[in-house]
């Protein structure tokens, strides 16, 4: 994925002005030389005189003639403590320098340093304020540059500056030539087109961020290689070096990626439609960067870098954090971070083991603020907040974009006073000589800020001492196959010697300068160092010191990084199935929390493994197959091996049967949702439309433990390894069940007859019921679903039954039920009778029946009766004008229950 990336910068333009100074001094002309000579004390007898101790002097200068193989002459002494000596015949720089390394070898000399001519500083208007190029006497955070121009300003040597672009900057007409425009985004780039041959920076502004123009690639460029001693505006820290500027940042920023093609196309990669450079850089400046580890796109164009030669260098980042960004977190970039004039990390400035070393930035300290010099560093100027309106002599500029440019001078007099120096001899020439941080600020806790602070001057001396080699005989990579160099697996052991090729009778000193602690086996104090490599990823560095017999010394750092090969790829992958397509991620894991990258190295046709790690296939065929896959980090390691894959034949789909299903509030809810599948197939559940709180387990149980009343479709989709399939299933949820209520009631029967007696029970719910006889049930009585009761012979008694009647939901209510069982009755009695009567004359008589179970008789005719002749329900006749003759009357006598009988009476009227 491509990443936006932005300037590393802290722009204080607002705060005046146009600002600064230049450099002092052009190349070394051929001339005669000059070389200081300090001499070890020795002890000497009381008394010698003058003639003596110049008789020695002068025997000495014959010894230095010869060691520095040319002629010499004494220029003045002191005493015999030292010497100044002249050649007698003009000498270049090199060959001075070369001169003044053999004489030091020499066992009486202290120190032996060619002489320095010196000069007025610069004219430049603003120099006077470029406290970066200074001593450090003055402002500890200096570069010392300016005690490094007297032998080299970095003639022609190409640094190319990634950037904004360029400018016609009158501080860098002379100084700067174009190499391309590499925005690929047109609405980037701003200037109407991608990319094409024409640099020119025509303003960052970025309306979204409310940002004006930058002018970035201007300020980074003139602070590596500013126009000197021209009476305007400032100098370059190179000022002879030549600027290739190189256009990868637009308006908003731009994408490493864009950044990774012009690294690799200055490293010499052909890209269709773009001419190869006029002229290949030896520095590439970086005062740009992202927060992302570093993609392996950008590595691999690094790697390319450094193979053709080029030194990278980068800014570490503007955002105050124990990570800097990338490209600077790179394997073979010198990452830079940030210091104030006084010394201290800036407090805007990233830090980390993977820092190489601390160059002017200016600004806030971040831990020595009392006495803090926040001035910021200088830089050319380009007025216009969007687009350009002119130029100033000098501006404020501060950052980690700043830091960087005083670094890729630095490189640029290294290379142009030594142009055979490799990107590693560089690196170490810098770290060689940077200065230790000044006591009470933030870096001088090991492992924050690299090696030291920039000093170019110290850094040009380290390359006329005797150069100090370290290789590696076992346990890191050297390279080959795109794999990156200098890698020591986690937790690995591996060796690094020390050599002074040009010297014999050398002694060794080693430490480790950075990074987490490594384990020293042996070896500390000789030329061959084992150690056990940290259990941790990242960049760990080692200090060689080399000193001859005669005290002489030399000094080179290695940088390695802990990293191991990605973690074993699995045995096997997940199973696919006939007819459905695979899409399954590699599950791979890396150590060193690398990104990487995969490849597939065999497998059947049709299927494919991403750059991601995710394998695919859109039509997997039946069988067992052996998937070859190789996974690579960012450094070139790479573990490959074979997985297995089967593809099984189609598996028949789930069946969901749906259905009705109900609830009720205040009840906690379970029902299977009876789905089946083929056996042994694992079946999956999911579900659409069910209310909250309602789920599904993985045996395909809905459960519900609070439901809410109301209707309800839930959707449940069942998935095995051949598909999915769903059903709706309607749930209704009514609300709190109620209670039935039942009504007690009292019944009668009869000894030997069949007796049934409903009873009476209501549901508000209008749930159906079910009934049970529970206490005091004669033998022989029954009740069925419905509430009714029965009794097929019943016994004589009275009867006090329980009945139950009981809900779905287990709700309940009793009542109890009275049964009065009486024996069989039988109909009253009463025999036939005769009665006399005179006519016209009132007539009454009493009827007497009889009932064997006491029963109230009631009495009623029935046919024969006469006119005038009544009969009273409890039997009394009357008569009253009773008529001539004889009269046959027929009477009903009956008991309360409906038991009867008919009989005649007779009555004679006379």
């Amino acid at each position: 994925m491509q990443r936006p990336v932005f300037p590393r910068t802290i722009s204080l333009r607002g705060l005046a002005l146009g600002l600064l100074a230049a450099c002092a001094g052009g190349a070394w002309a051929q001339d005669v030389g000059r070389i200081v000579v300090r001499y070890k004390p020795v002890v000497q007898a009381a008394g010698v005189s003058a003639e003596a101790t110049a008789a020695t002097m002068s025997q000495r200068a014959n010894t230095m003639a010869t060691r520095a193989g040319v002629r010499l002459k004494t220029l003045r002494t002191t005493g015999s403590t030292a010497a100044v000596y002249e050649t007698r015949d003009a000498v270049d720089e090199h060959e001075l320098r070369a001169m003044a390394l053999r004489m030091a070898r020499d066992p009486a000399v202290l120190s032996a340093e060619p002489d320095v001519r010196v000069a007025a500083t610069s004219n430049d208007t603003y120099f006077s304020m470029q406290w970066a190029l200074g001593s450090p006497a003055a402002k500890a955070g200096a570069g010392n540059f300016v005690a490094a121009w007297p032998y080299t300003t970095g003639n022609d040597v190409v640094v190319a500056v990634l950037d904004t672009g360029m400018t016609a900057h009158p501080d860098l007409q002379s100084r700067q030539f174009a190499g391309y425009d590499f925005v690929s985004d047109a609405t980037m780039g701003a200037d109407g087109s991608g990319r094409d041959a024409d640099p020119t920076d025509p303003g960052d502004a970025c309306p979204s961020s409310g940002s004006a123009s930058s002018w970035h690639g201007t300020a980074v460029a003139s602070q590596i290689a500013a126009i000197a001693d021209n009476g305007y505006g400032i100098a370059g820290g190179a000022p002879g070096a030549r600027i290739q500027q190189v256009r990868v940042l637009g308006k908003c920023g731009g994408w490493l990626s864009d950044t990774s093609d012009a690294i690799a196309w200055l490293a010499g990669r052909s890209f269709t439609g773009i001419p190869a450079p006029s002229v290949r850089p030896r520095v590439i400046n970086l005062s740009l960067g992202g927060g992302t580890s570093c993609p392996s796109y950008m590595q691999d164009a690094i790697n390319l870098a450094n193979a053709a030669g080029i030194v990278v260098i980068a800014a570490a980042g503007n955002d105050g954090a124990a990570t800097i960004s990338s490209p600077a977190n790179c394997s073979g970039v010198i990452a830079v971070a940030a210091s104030t004039a006084t010394g201290d990390l800036a407090s805007y400035s990233n830090y980390s083991s993977q820092v190489a070393i601390t160059a002017p930035g200016g600004g806030q300290c971040r831990q020595a603020t009392a006495g803090c010099d926040t001035t910021p560093t200088i830089a050319s100027g380009v007025d216009g907040s969007s687009s350009f309106v002119g130029y100033t002599p000098a501006r404020y500029f501060a950052g980690t974009s700043a830091a960087t440019p005083h670094v890729s001078a630095a490189a640029a007099l290294l290379l142009a006073y030594s142009p055979s120096l490799t990107p590693a001899q560089v690196r170490s020439a810098l770290l060689s000589g940077a200065r230790p941080f000044p006591a009470g600020t933030f870096c001088t806790t090991a492992g924050r800020c690299g090696s030291g602070l920039l000093d170019a001057s110290r850094s040009l001396a380290t390359l006329a001492a005797p150069l100090v080699t370290i290789t590696s005989t076992a346990g890191v990579t050297t390279g080959s196959n795109g794999v990156q160099a200098g890698l020591v697996a986690r937790g690995a052991s591996a060796t690094l010697k020390a050599a002074v090729p040009s010297g014999s009778g050398y002694s060794y000193a080693w430490q480790q300068a950075s990074g987490s602690a490594a384990t020293i086996v042996s070896g500390r104090s000789a030329d061959t160092l084992v150690f056990t490599a940290p259990a941790t990823a990242g960049l760990i560095s080692f200090a060689v010191t080399a000193t001859s017999p005669s005290g002489v010394t030399a000094r080179n750092t290695v940088s390695l990084r802990v990293n191991s090969a990605p973690d074993t790829l699995p045995a096997s992958l997940p199973e696919a199935m006939v007819g459905t397509a695979y899409s399954k991620p590699l599950p791979t894991t890396d150590g060193d929390g690398d990104t990487l990258s995969f490849a597939l190295v065999s497998g059947p046709s049709g299927l494919t493994v991403s750059s991601a790690g995710v394998v695919t296939w859109s039509a997997p065929v039946q069988g067992s197959y052996s998937v070859t896959v190789a996974a690579r980090d960012p450094f070139g390691q790479t573990t490959q091996r074979a997985i297995a894959l089967t593809v099984k034949a189609k598996v028949a789909l789930p069946v969901v049967p749906g259905g009705t299903l109900g609830a009720r509030v205040g009840t906690a809810f379970s029902a299977a949702t009876g789905v089946t599948g083929p056996s042994g197939v694992a079946i999956s559940y999911a579900l659409a439309g069910q209310p909250a709180g309602l789920t599904i387990s993985s045996a395909g149980v809905l459960s519900w433990p609070a439901p809410v009343a109301g209707s309800y479709s839930i959707r449940v989709t069942a998935t095995n390894a051949g598909g999915s399939a769903s059903g709706v299933y309607a749930l209704t949820v009514k609300p709190a069940n109620r209670a039935p209520v039942v009504t007690a009631k009292s019944y009668t029967a009869v000894v030997g007859t069949k007796w049934t007696g409903q009873v009476t029970a209501s549901d508000a719910d209008g749930d159906a019921l079910r009934y049970e006889l529970i206490s005091g049930v004669p033998s022989g009585m029954t009740i069925n679903a419905a509430g009714l009761m029965a009794w097929a012979a019943p016994v004589a008694g009275s009867y006090k039954v329980g009945v139950r009647a009981t809900d779905p939901s287990g709700a309940s209510a009793v009542a109890t039920m009275t049964l009065v069982v009486s024996k069989p009755n039988s109909a009253p009695t009463m025999d036939g009778a005769s009665y006399a009567a005179k006519a016209n004359v009132a007539f009454a008589a009493q009827l007497q029946a009889r009932d064997a179970e006491g029963d109230a008789i009631n009495y009623a005719f029935t046919g024969g009766v006469p006119a005038g002749l009544t009969l009273s329900t409890a039997g009394r006749l009357s008569w009253a004008k009773p008529v001539r003759g004889s009269w046959t009357v027929t009477v009903r006598v009956a008991d309360a229950r409906g038991a009867a009988m008919t009989t005649t009476l007779k009555i004679v009227v006379s």
